[in-house]
């Protein structure tokens, strides 16, 4: 995943609203980089998004999303 890795340094801001089954990149809170993720729902703390190429989920503020390059939406999960 060298290409996401590289894409961590320049993060480009969502185009529309997050929303439910939206894939987006995330900010995971244990290590501040961000991932591949699918928004599951809304909650009033903020997104509920599951890492798809980790299998986890977290709950995480819109300033932590970010739009998904194409680039990283054909990469199998």
């Amino acid at each position: 995943m060298n290409v996401l890795k590289d894409w961590n340094a320049s993060k480009q801001p969502l185009t529309a609203p997050p929303k439910p089954n939206m894939l987006v990149c995330a900010q995971y809170d244990a290590d501040d980089f961000w991932y591949r993720a699918w928004i599951q729902n809304v909650t009033e703390n903020g997104y509920r998004v599951y890492f798809v190429d980790f299998g986890n989920d977290e709950i995480v503020s819109i300033d932590r999303l970010s739009e998904c390059p194409d680039i990283l939406r054909t990469i199998p999960w």
